[in-house]
């Protein structure tokens, strides 16, 4: 039995249309650039002096669960820093900490203010709070370090242009 045959018992109209593909309409409601949640290398402080810029700018926000030190980095992306004592625990505690702060801004970090850096500290106590915890208070400290921050005068305004006296 060939092809033709097969057509005439069953009938061309009763085989389903191969489609290979979303249909137009399906191509124009996707969106133009997804949201990529990776935490790659530039995202990361890695440098002792990065670490310092942020202390010694002196803008901070604490609650119960962290403490999050802003400044700003003059890039397009927010990046982390995390800072685990020893006061937390013993390494696998610590370890856990900072997999939690890691996980929490590689989720955030569309929803945090760009071109800022973080570093942030755990509040030590008896427990290791969840993740959903730590997403909530990173998310609304960053937001009132940053706030801070613009009160000093962050970003800069660039200056009005100054006419040429003569």
């Amino acid at each position: 039995m060939d092809a033709g045959e097969v057509d005439n018992l069953i009938g061309k109209g009763d085989r389903p249309e191969r489609r290979d593909g979303p249909e137009p309409s399906e191509l124009r409601r996707l969106p133009q650039e997804p949201r990529r949640y990776t935490f790659p290398p530039h995202l990361r402080l890695k440098r002792a002096a990065e670490f310092e810029r942020c202390f010694a700018r002196r803008q901070s926000a604490a609650d119960n669960v962290l403490i999050v030190y802003v400044c700003e980095n003059g890039s397009r992306y927010p990046r982390l820093g995390c800072v685990v004592s020893r006061k937390c625990g013993r390494a696998v505690r610590r370890n856990r900490y900072k997999r939690l702060l890691r996980e929490a801004f590689r989720l955030l970090q569309h929803d945090l203010p760009a071109g800022i850096d973080y570093v942030v500290l755990p509040r030590p106590g008896s427990m290791i709070p969840s993740l959903a915890a730590i997403q909530r208070s990173l998310l609304r400290l960053a937001r009132r370090a940053v706030r801070q921050l613009q009160d000093k005068g962050w970003p800069p305004q660039p200056s009005p242009p100054q006419a040429a006296s003569s």
